[in-house]
């Protein structure tokens, strides 16, 4: 799974855990910060030379049950650091577009309908559809 999506000139993919080994087999990686949201039991391995391709991880795991909204804050700041584009990265993809949907949603102030128009995938575990409905109505301008 792959959803890119833009924010104020910052280009996020959200992407499955195949990216990281993807990303090493190239000569130069689409992107230097991957923000890894997989539990440790999640991971069979990391890619040994992930250093050598420049390539900075950051890990916040998450789940569907543990999310929180200083997992979110922790994302965001992770955004902030202005290195685009930024890789979100969980085991199926679906968690990282998630969390990528709620941070541009918010931004960009989108209704439910239209972050899940950019990836029906989320709409389709109602887990992660509730999490995103409940994340915008806390966070919507009036």
């Amino acid at each position: 799974m792959r959803l890119e999506l833009t924010c104020r000139d910052l280009k996020i993919l959200a992407c499955d855990s195949a990216w990281l080994d993807q990303a090493v087999a190239q000569d130069n990686p689409e992107s230097k910060l991957v923000v890894d949201l997989r539990k440790v039991n999640e991971i069979n391995a990391l890619p040994e030379n992930l250093k050598d391709k420049g390539i900075s991880r950051v890990s916040i795991p998450v789940t569907a049950r543990s999310w929180s909204e200083q997992d979110m804050d922790m994302l965001r700041r992770e955004f902030a650091r202005g290195v685009s584009p930024v890789v979100v990265l969980s085991a199926g993809g679906e968690r990282a577009a998630l969390m990528a949907l709620q941070h541009v949603a918010r931004v960009e102030q989108w209704s439910l309908e239209q972050a899940l128009e950019k990836c029906p995938a989320v709409g389709k575990r109602e887990e992660l559809k509730k999490l995103l409905a409940d994340y915008l109505a806390r966070h919507t301008r009036s």
